[in-house]
């Protein structure tokens, strides 16, 4: 059976890139899904929300998926997705919640092109730590590091969630 690592965060923390930055450090039987490509190349959305601009994914079938691509090999599978909650306990290792200074995440969300009025929902679910909580709420507190990404290089951010993930799993 395999074991999942799921790096969750604020959006404008830089999943997208440490997806890219990850996958040229990965050893053998480790891998990386990405669940917003493949939950839209699989469809596997139930609805769109138009006041978010974003898709609502059906998360029973996402579950029942990720679980299976998980246990195809005995490694490590890190999944990157906005939300932490997307695999049954027993199948996580690890989560790690990527977050940033409120300013830069701002500035960066306002580049996108984000109304002020969804920027400003995203900074204060920042604030008040709701993916952590989430997280910690689906996978317990010793499973769950949150990671301030702000001035950091992609390169610095894989490496330490690389040494956390294989010192967690050789205990």
């Amino acid at each position: 059976m395999g074991k999942a690592v799921v790096i969750s965060g604020y959006p404008g923390t830089g999943k997208t890139i440490l997806a890219g930055e990850l996958r040229k450090f990965l050893g053998k039987g480790e891998k990386i899904i990405e669940v917003d490509e493949e939950a839209k190349k699989r469809k596997l959305f139930i609805a769109y929300d138009a006041k978010r601009g974003s898709h609502v994914y059906d998360l029973e079938y996402l579950e029942k998926w990720l679980s299976e691509e998980v246990n195809q090999e005995e490694g490590v599978t890190f999944i990157f997705s906005l939300t932490p909650c997307i695999l049954p306990g027993e199948l996580i290792s690890l989560v790690f919640v990527l977050r940033g200074e409120r300013d830069e995440i701002g500035e960066r969300l306002k580049m996108r092109g984000w109304s002020e009025e969804k920027i400003e929902e995203n900074l204060e679910a920042m604030d008040v730590h709701e993916i952590e909580e989430e997280a910690e709420e689906c996978y317990g507190k010793d499973k769950v590091r949150s990671l301030n990404t702000s001035g950091k290089l992609p390169r610095e951010i894989a490496t330490l969630i690389l040494e956390e993930t294989r010192k967690q799993l050789q205990k």
